[in-house]
């Protein structure tokens, strides 16, 4: 049984090729036809970030950023031809996907540097100015941020309004955010963007590293698969941060205290993967059920004991106000931004108060979690996606709370397929 059901309707030119696409995608090899989808997808985020680059900045007066845009289209050629050239194995050649990755983020990265040379978000501003405080002596957490907007020339529609007026003025995030920051500032360099390029360079590299051999030619598309991942690394977005611990914490889950190590760093980079907690318990709870205590113990222990690690000193020194820098996100009174149901309420369609928002993340938390636990069968590799769920219900959603779990998606793909492979031989 070929496994394809003819239908008289079914044009019959057409069923030996979907036998074949149903053959190679159903076997447990895919790395010759997934790499040749990943030649093809890569060099058209090529042309794309080409494209807006040209349309961004005035790349034409200058000649190396020139050559550079004109050579991301001639890589993007030569990726579609090879993708398409017969009686050639290209699954080793997937490498090159990882490469035109990389490329993508460098021919965005430098035009922004070079003709933006000033941040173009407040949150970068102020992780910067965490940093230079830091340097000083002083207590991020107990000082205004306010500062940083007009010393990096931050642009006003990127500042952060309450609703009762004024700006929000905290550094929000756990310690990492900004550390990370103090050894590029210490040996004099001005500009914390460089930070985020090597992250992203990083989060690449894992991607394509840990992925199943199979997988190599598509992995790394996961941290280029829109034209946001790729421009928010210059704007200085911060999830790139915590992404990266975080994918190393993904692919060592059958290494419990490993991935305790990684999931520790990540949550002290930013409150985001935080969401993820409950699911990855669960996620323990049933793949070990021989040994859950120990296998708990060990991945909460590790990651609580390095959370405590790098935030102890911070609570030490100002517990109140690390405290409300933590649950910022929740008890702050930002006016509402970005996506989500909360613009039915910013642009005047629903009265609702913001309260209602927490508990609507708070019970599709609850609501999820026991779902999860109930159809884990079912729903083992889908978590992945869970926290962009609640905080799409939540009051402020952004579109970086969305884009940066796409690298984990493909994770998960993967996950499934090394299941289903391993089950169905």
């Amino acid at each position: 049984m070929s496994g394809v059901i003819e239908t008289d309707d079914a044009p019959k030119a057409t069923l030996p090729g979907v036998r074949i696409l149903a053959g190679a995608f159903g076997s447990k090899d895919l790395g010759e036809p997934l790499t040749r989808v990943g030649f093809l997808f890569v060099a058209y985020i090529l042309t794309h970030v080409a494209v807006s680059d040209a349309y961004s900045f005035p790349i034409f007066t200058n000649l190396p950023l020139l050559v550079m845009n004109l050579g991301a289209y001639a890589f993007a050629f030569v990726l579609i031809v090879l993708a398409l050239v017969s009686k050639a194995e290209l699954r080793p050649k997937a490498y090159l996907v990882l490469v035109a990755a990389a490329y993508a983020v460098l021919l965005n990265f430098l035009p922004a540097v070079v003709f933006q040379p000033f941040y173009r978000i407040d949150s970068l501003s102020y992780t910067h100015y965490s940093a230079v405080l830091l340097l000083q002596g002083r207590n991020p957490y107990a000082e205004s941020m306010l500062p940083s907007l007009s010393a990096y020339h931050v642009p006003a529609d990127a500042w952060s309004p309450l609703e009762t007026g004024g700006l929000f003025g905290t550094s929000p995030y756990p310690p990492l955010s900004f550390l990370v920051n103090v050894p590029i500032l210490a040996v004099g360099m001005t500009d914390v963007r460089i930070v985020y390029l090597l992250f992203h360079i990083a989060g690449l590299a894992v991607l394509y590293l840990r992925a199943p051999p199979a997988f190599r030619g598509i992995a790394p598309i996961g941290l280029v698969m829109t034209l946001e991942l790729v421009q928010y690394t210059p704007w200085g977005v911060p999830d790139i941060l915590w992404v990266v611990p975080a994918l190393l914490m993904a692919t060592d889950l059958g290494r419990p205290a490993r991935a305790g190590l990684w999931y520790g760093i990540a949550c002290a980079f930013k409150q985001t993967p935080w969401l993820l907690a409950p699911f990855l318990f669960l996620w323990y709870w049933h793949r070990h059920r021989t040994d859950v205590p120990r296998t708990m113990l060990a991945f909460g222990g590790v990651a609580a004991g390095v959370f405590l690690l790098v935030n102890g000193p911070f609570i030490a020194w100002n517990p109140s106000a690390w405290a409300a820098a933590m649950f910022a996100p929740l008890t702050s009174l930002q006016a509402p931004t970005g996506l989500g149901l909360s613009t039915l309420v910013s642009y005047g369609y629903v009265i609702a108060p913001r309260d209602l928002f927490v508990v609507a993340e708070v019970g599709l938390l609850a609501v999820l979690a026991v779902a999860y636990h109930v159809h884990f069968e079912r729903l083992e590799f889908t978590f992945w996606i869970f926290p962009a769920l609640v905080l799409f219900v939540s009051y402020r959603m952004l579109q970086s709370y969305v884009v940066y779990w796409a690298p984990f998606l493909m994770i998960g793909l993967w996950m499934w397929w090394r299941t289903h492979a391993l089950s169905n031989p």
